[in-house]
């Protein structure tokens, strides 16, 4: 079977260039015999099919799809134009009985037509067709014959209704991320509306599912709507060891004031000519308590007489989220290029990119942008104490010059009366601080180094034994980004 309209150069080729080449038989040649519009099957010309597709992720690694989704997409068909092609087909044969058994055998597969499939494309409504054969020719030659002996050529005659279709639109399929609601105030005033909360009627935000997030150390957790959230920004509790302990989850201290189940286990941010300090592996956290023994989650290391803290950091109670069940609802994490937006209580984002954990498929790991981070205007402290429960040589690790503590409580000495605890430093100057104040030690004594009564412009710091950043917005001091973002707090772009 060949396309009968074909080339004077390429039908030389077939004859290899000799006029000599004798043509194999039987030969079957198709071609196009009659193309007409048909107007009885047309329908609305303005209509546009959308169709919404979710594809398989491709690897380009290794060239193969995987199970997980891939790209969302929209399409957009328009409607194909309708139009009936006629076909001829030409039978060559060497005799008679060559002929009657490949009629009969292509005959009787129409009757009255026979249904054919142009593509497997998935989007292409216009595939599926039929084929009726409409005309048969027995022979080209005529009665009488003549001088003449020309080839005998059976003709079948095929009618098959078909589209032509225009290029479709494809495009990425779009997802709401937020929703703003009511931006008029009662007057009317649309700017003011968006830009001042006061002013805003009423303002929701809708998240997908309604997950809340949890961003604590560069890494983000899913929160159920229904899951609790623990989110402290109180003081970090600081014990001594009484026994040395290795490689154990249980750990004798001083007192367990302060401590409860779920703070994370850490050690304190010390200078290099200060007292040692144990070793925690990561991700350790208070299990139980019983007395003054303290069993962990992972494995602390430390001889008697060292520090070890106790961290109240934001987490949630409750059951742990695969992220994957998450992010394939709306299409495919790209490690390192997807982004994870938290908006702040100022409107302002922080943005990150963020990547699957390998070894835990509840958390992504988020690297942040660094220029959308606040900066720290203050030098970072090395810890937050409360100054009635802590002790300078003992709780806390040596003196040494520029040491710094944030307060949560109050400490004013009384004249003349001996205090709990004496912060009075080398030179005895007797020190007077209060809640949110940050003191340093200067190499004699203890000073006000930021005077939270008198300070009311915002001001950033770093925790160096937690690494966690706080903000002081006049009255109270809050995380700065890290912490617990409910739904609509926080987006995530594909």
């Amino acid at each position: 079977m060949i396309y009968g309209d074909s080339s004077r150069q390429g039908m030389a080729i077939l004859k290899q260039n000799s006029e000599n080449y004798l043509n194999s038989v039987p030969a079957m040649a198709v071609y196009i015999n009659e193309l007409k519009y048909d107007r009885e099957r047309v329908q609305n010309p303005t209509y546009v099919g959308k169709l919404n597709l979710r594809e398989r992720f491709f690897d380009p690694s290794t060239g193969d799809f995987s199970t997980t989704q891939g790209d969302l997409l929209t399409v957009e068909r328009l409607m194909p134009v309708p139009y009936r092609l006629t076909l001829k087909v030409d039978i060559w044969t060497s005799n008679t009985e060559q002929k009657l058994q490949l009629i009969e055998q292509i005959s009787t597969l129409f009757n009255p037509s026979m249904e054919i499939q142009s593509t497997d494309n998935y989007v292409d409504w216009t595939s599926i067709t039929y084929i009726t054969l409409t005309d048969t020719t027995w022979s080209s030659r005529t009665v009488p014959i003549g001088t003449e002996n020309p080839i005998d050529i059976a003709t079948l005659t095929f009618e098959l209704p078909i589209f032509l279709s225009a290029p479709a639109l494809v495009k990425k399929l779009g997802v709401v991320q937020k929703i703003i609601a009511s931006i008029f105030d009662s007057d009317g005033n649309i700017d003011e509306a968006i830009y001042s909360d006061a002013n805003l009627m009423s303002r929701q935000y809708i998240t997908p599912l309604q997950y809340g997030v949890i961003l604590i150390d560069n890494t983000v957790k899913l929160v159920q709507e229904h899951d609790p959230v623990i989110d402290p920004t109180a003081q970090q509790v600081i014990k001594q060891l009484t026994s040395s302990v290795r490689n154990g989850t249980t750990v004798v201290v001083d007192n367990t004031d302060g401590i409860e189940p779920g703070m994370i286990v850490g050690t304190l941010a010390v200078t290099d000519d200060a007292t040692p300090v144990a070793t925690v592996s990561n991700n350790s956290v208070v299990v139980s308590i019983d007395g003054t023994t303290v069993t962990t989650s992972n494995v602390v290391t430390g001889f008697d007489g060292d520090l070890i803290t106790f961290n109240a950091v934001t987490h949630k109670i409750g059951t742990n989220l695969p992220w994957r069940t998450v992010v394939n609802i709306y299409g495919n994490l790209v490690n390192g290029g997807s982004q994870i937006r938290f908006t702040l209580p100022d409107r302002n984002e922080v943005i990150g990119t963020v990547a699957y954990n390998p070894v835990d498929d509840t958390v992504l790991m988020w690297t942040p942008d660094i220029d959308t981070i606040p900066a720290n205007t203050l030098v970072p402290v090395n810890a937050i104490i409360d100054p009635q429960n802590s002790r300078p040589n003992k709780d806390l690790q040596d003196l040494a010059d520029g040491t710094r503590y944030l307060l949560v409580n109050d400490y004013i000495t009384t004249p003349g009366a001996q205090p709990q605890y004496n912060w009075m430093g080398r030179d005895n100057t007797p020190l007077y601080a209060v809640a949110n104040d940050i003191i340093q030690f200067n190499g004699q004594h203890w000073q006000v180094a930021f005077d939270s009564r008198a300070t009311s412009a915002v001001n950033y710091v770093t925790n160096l034994t937690t690494s966690v950043q706080y903000k002081w917005d006049g009255a109270q001091w809050t995380k700065s980004y890290e912490g617990y973002y409910p739904a609509g707090q926080w987006q995530l772009i594909i």
